[in-house]
């Protein structure tokens, strides 16, 4: 039986999608005891405004570490010790599910907090606008430069003319 071109290219399709569906249900699969076990202190976490970019991250690391390594999962997630007995370890892939089911848990919590609680991540309600600042001819030597700053975001624009032929591409 001879495969075309067009015949291989949708099987890897299939495959790929098949694939795809069997990590969301995996993913589905660990997100409910997940949810039930620490949707608390993910919450909390999404409490934390007052606190730094980096304490944040690493407050959010230690918890996602808590997490896969304490999560009680209602099916076998590795090679069994002893007869009778679960686990010793989860294996790395439910690790990964674990983990993107914290993840995902997180970034649900983030976005209700934002959507009906009217409040940002950095404590900011929805109308507030940080300032902006502008600074032109920031640069000597172009034909035209500027510095939008707005909060942490800093954007820097260089303009220097010429022809066609002088032109380059960065």
């Amino acid at each position: 039986m001879d495969s075309t071109e067009e015949d291989v290219t949708r099987q890897v399709q299939m495959r790929q999608s098949l694939a795809m569906l069997l990590e969301q249900a995996r993913v589905e699969a660990v997100k409910e005891p997940v949810r039930q076990q620490f949707e608390d202190d993910l919450h909390a976490l999404t409490e934390a405004e007052q606190d730094s970019k980096e304490l944040k991250s690493a407050k959010r690391h230690l918890l996602f570490d808590r997490i896969i390594e304490t999560v009680e999962l209602p099916f076998p997630v590795g090679p069994a010790t002893v007869e009778g007995e679960g686990p010793a370890v989860k294996d790395s892939l439910t690790k990964s599910y674990v983990k993107k089911a914290a993840e995902a848990i997180y970034k649900d919590l983030v976005r209700r907090k934002i959507a009906v609680e009217k409040r940002r991540p950095d404590g900011r309600g929805a109308e507030e606008i940080r300032p902006i600042e502008c600074e032109v001819s920031v640069s000597p030597r172009t034909h035209g430069s500027a510095l939008f700053t707005r909060g942490q975001t800093q954007i820097m624009t260089l303009l220097t003319l010429g022809t066609a032929k002088e032109g380059q591409r960065i």
